[in-house]
């Protein structure tokens, strides 16, 4: 989450080598923070769970190497972003 006064704040995350975990857990979030946030910023992230949130599409894509996010901003202007991207091989060891 990112406010207006340029404050980001961590509010969690999920490492994972599967792409359809990374994803499950993309879409369980977003259906949080749609309830959440409520309407009408709710709207946007339904749209994008029947849409580009569509389950098999994003696991192959995220497998394909591109990312999924979807980022919805409230009426104060905080920004909250929902981000799964794949990580090399090379970083996975690393960690």
């Amino acid at each position: 989450m990112r406010c207006p006064d340029g404050v980001s704040i961590e509010l969690g995350g999920l490492a994972s080598s599967s792409p359809r975990r990374a994803v499950g857990w993309v879409r369980r979030r977003a259906v949080h923070m749609a309830q959440q946030l409520g309407a009408p910023y709710e709207g946007g992230v339904r749209a994008w769970l029947d849409g580009a949130g569509e389950f098999g599409g994003a696991v192959h894509a995220l497998a394909g190497g591109s990312s999924l996010s979807l980022t919805v901003v409230d009426a104060e202007g905080c920004a909250y972003a929902l981000v799964a991207r794949p990580v090399s091989a090379s970083l996975e060891m690393a960690a």
